[in-house]
This record gives structure tokens, sequence and C-alpha cells, in this order.
């Protein structure tokens, strides 16, 4: 009997690893996020401080008989707020290691926005707040591993939503700095001017093909990378990187 009970234990304990092996894991298939390197520090403090000015001599203008123009309404400001089946939080502020935006159920630690949609008649620019000083604008940047830079049916393909400076509405993506590079290192394109409110105050991304057609993205938060991205194709890229959750924003007025 006792015979018997120590070859049982035995056996348990050999099979305890491929138990353990398993279980589901968040980590991803591909190349997500470059490998091998140390992203560098991404800016979220306070800007380049104003240059000094040496003092002169005052000129007055003289008083003109024209009136001012009236002041221009304020752009709309709150947060955004993501809703991930059952699970709901925020955009946070502070971006993942590679200058990619994270996700948050933290409402203090949300990221505070302005949206740019003056006329409402097309996509428009989202500036942050309180993220990505040297990059205000929620943006989307063409990924890592992308074959190239278009989004679509059966691709992978798909872009971080990150930082950058502005780029013009309906236009194809352009190589220009951004967070994502300033951290990897890897030049990749933008387009900044990807969003359109609707009128449930949901807030959904339009991306340009380089060839100026715009397929239907999919906003997605990857949990091995702690980030946000877009794509053309679910199942292709969660085949490729693994995990991922459908995502949306809506727009919360402060």
């Amino acid at each position: 009997m006792a015979f018997s009970f120590v070859r049982l234990l035995a056996v348990s304990l050999l099979a305890l690893p491929a138990i353990v092996s398993a279980a589901p894991s968040d980590t991803t298939t591909g190349p997500f996020n470059p490998t091998g390197i140390t992203p560098n520090p991404v800016s979220r403090g306070l800007g380049p401080k104003p240059p000094v000015r040496r003092a002169h001599r005052a000129v007055y203008p003289r008083q003109s008989n024209t009136p001012p123009p009236p002041p221009s309404a304020p752009f709309p400001t709150g947060s955004i707020t993501v809703t991930m089946g059952s699970t709901s939080g925020f955009i946070s502020a502070v971006p993942n290691s590679f200058g990619e935006y994270s996700f948050t159920t933290d409402s203090t630690q949300a990221l505070q926005v302005e949206l740019h949609n003056t006329d409402g008649s097309s996509s428009f620019d989202i500036k942050a707040l309180n993220g990505l000083t040297t990059y205000p604008f929620l943006t989307a940047i063409t990924g890592f591993a992308d074959t190239s830079s278009d989004l679509g049916p059966g691709s992978f393909n798909y872009c971080y939503i990150g930082g950058s400076s502005q780029t013009p509405a309906h236009a194809p993506p352009t190589t220009q700095s951004n967070s994502f590079s300033d951290a990897s290192g890897s030049p990749e394109q933008v387009e900044s001017a990807i969003w359109t409110l609707g009128a449930d105050g949901s807030l959904v991304p339009e991306w340009v093909n380089t060839d100026g057609s715009t397929p239907a993205a999919t906003l997605i938060y990857v949990p091995g990378a702690a980030g946000f991205a877009l794509t053309g194709d679910v199942d292709a890229f969660t085949a490729n990187f693994g995990g991922a959750s459908v995502a949306s924003f809506s727009f919360t007025s402060a």
C-alpha cells in the first residue's frame, strides 16, 4: 500500500509541469513591438522652457475703429471612455514604454483630451492635454511588423495608438516623428486627423490607405503589450500576434 502511494505521488509530480504549461497566457506569438531593445523614455513632462526675451522699448499701436472679431467657441474637452465587453475604463494618460496609449480603470489617471472638430463635417484631430507633451495629437502609427501601410481584410497589419504632430484629414499616411518611433528608433508612418464623432458620443477612427481608400478598421486592446491598436482584420491579427480585445471609444465631456 505504501509503495502504491509513493508511485502515485511520483506520477503526479511528473504531470504537474504539463498542467502548468497548459494555462492560458497573454503573450503574443509575433513581434507586435520590437524585441531585444530598451525603449527610449518618451517625454510626458513639461515642454521646453520659453525663450528668454530681452527687454525692449514698448511700441504702442494706434487704436483701430474696427471692432474685434467675436471669440471662437472653445474646443470640447473631456476624457475617452473605453468599453471592452463587460469591462470599461479610460485611455490612460500614461503610455507604455513604447509610447503607445494604454488602459486604466482609474478615472484620476484618465487622458484628458480636446476635440478639434470645429465644423463637424470631416474627420478631425484629438489633442491630449495631459499625455505625451512632445507628440500631443492622438494618432494611428503603422506597426513595426506590418507588411505595408495598408489595413484591410485578410491582413494582420495594424497601427499603434500613440502621439504625433498633426497631419491633414483624408490624407494617406506620412512618415514623421511620433511617440513610437521616438521610443523604438523605428521610423513609422502616421495619421492624426482620423477621428469622427457619432451622435451618441462614439469616437470612430478612419484610416486612409496609401491608395486613398478607407477600409473598415477596428480598435483593439493588446493586453500582452498594454497598448491600443487599430486593425483591418481582428482574426488575422490575433492569429499572428495572440490575444486582443475589441474596444470602443466614446467621448465624455468634462
